[in-house]
């Protein structure tokens, strides 16, 4: 059985276009050092040397150019504050269904928060620096950090306890 061959297309047959600046976000008073997207792309969280997470939603807007085919836009709508370290905050992660957003600081303290609401539901204690990483497992039932006393936790969501 002979194998038909395949069609490539040549590089110049696919226009490209370059990348234009859509938008600019500036909510933070001081830098910016982490920013993540929703597992469902529909949020985007930010976290500052200012002490601030916040949330926005994320949408398409299409648009017309000329005789141009549709173009879309996105826009980042600001949704919500969050506030409650008492030093930077230097990343953050969304749980996997989105509802929750852990934040790592400055202040030796991770912080659980509700996305929709933006009312803190726990505060993880126990770290004697700096929480520079925080990710979610894919269940999103552990949370794991690591710090700048060189070591990595591991903490039950549920109950707030270290591993």
């Amino acid at each position: 059985m002979d194998a038909e061959p395949m069609a490539t297309d040549s590089i110049e047959s696919f226009k490209f276009k370059p990348y234009t600046l859509s938008q600019t976000l500036t909510t933070h008073k001081r830098g910016v050092s982490s920013l993540k997207f929703s597992s469902d792309g529909l949020l985007l969280a930010s976290v500052s040397a200012d002490k601030t997470l916040r949330t926005y939603s994320v949408s398409t807007d299409h648009i017309q150019n000329g005789n141009e085919a549709h173009n879309s836009a996105t826009i980042l709508s600001p949704l919500q504050e969050f506030s409650g370290h008492e030093q930077g905050i230097s990343n953050l992660a969304f749980s996997s269904d989105s509802r929750f957003i852990v934040s790592a600081s400055d202040d030796e303290i991770l912080r659980l928060w509700d996305v929709n609401t933006g009312s803190l539901i726990k505060t993880l204690h126990g770290h004697t620096n700096y929480v520079f990483c925080v990710n979610f497992n894919p269940q999103s039932n552990m949370i794991v950090s690591g710090y700048f006393d060189e070591t990595v936790r591991i903490w039950d969501v549920k109950t707030g306890k270290c591993l």
